[in-house]
């Protein structure tokens, strides 16, 4: 029976996030998705304890993605107004001598600056490597996967917005990328990534608040805040 829930409810999450990223849809659908990703949600706690933890997770994950996606179409949708500060008339002190010497004297000092730690430089990557790339809330498998050249022993995965990348789903997807010898996850944000171990390493950079699974060599991290990394 948990299987079936699981199936039936992953195949109602993937036509809510059909309709939110179709080329028809319309902010006027907004409140009928919220209200169908809410009762998603309710089904969702309704079966937890009875769900498989890794699928719990899987769905808990997507879930959070649609109501991301759905946050941030609703506010392109209706943008606030903006907030300005009331600009007050312009006092004229007497200052004392004194004090207008010290003025003086600090304003021919040039102001020191607080110093800057430097900033890592992201890895180069190969001209050669596979890139895997996509608009804003997508759920994306090893289908999606561009051919990959005769020489191609690297992936990127690249400028992800508010995604579900799933390349544990689809045939053969761990012998695909298990030849694979270096993995690039660069400027991912809001986003769950699912990679099988591959046999090099993983290199992470400008990735914010986003859930990575995945497997190495090694596992280097670059400049990513509010992230998640399991290997």
């Amino acid at each position: 029976m948990a299987a079936v829930f699981v199936a039936n409810w992953t195949s109602e999450l993937r036509s809510l996030q059909t309709d939110l990223s179709s080329a028809s849809f319309q902010p006027a659908s907004l409140p009928s998705l919220s209200a169908s990703a809410q009762a998603l949600s309710s089904q969702l706690t309704e079966w937890a304890e009875r769900i498989p933890t890794f699928e719990l997770r899987r769905c808990e994950a997507e879930l959070k993605v649609l109501t991301d996606s759905l946050a941030a179409a609703s506010s392109k949708a209706n943008p606030k107004a903006k907030f300005s500060f009331k600009k007050r008339a312009p006092v004229d002190p007497t200052p004392a001598p004194l004090a207008a010497a010290s003025s003086s004297s600090a304003a021919s000092a040039p102001a020191a600056r607080p110093p800057t730690s430097p900033r890592s430089k992201a890895p180069p990557i190969p001209s050669s490597a596979m890139k895997l790339t996509s608009p804003p809330s997508r759920y994306l498998t090893t289908a999606d996967l561009p051919p990959a050249a005769a020489d191609s022993n690297a992936l990127v995965v690249s400028d992800l917005d508010a995604c579900f990348v799933d390349l544990l789903a689809g045939a053969g997807g761990s012998d695909e990328l298990g030849k694979v010898s270096a993995l690039y996850l660069y400027d991912l944000k809001r986003t769950v990534v699912l990679i099988p171990p591959i046999e090099g390493s993983v290199m992470l950079h400008g990735c914010e608040d986003c859930l990575i699974v995945v497997g190495g060599h090694q596992v280097r991290s670059l400049t990513d805040s509010a992230q998640s990394a399991s290997g």
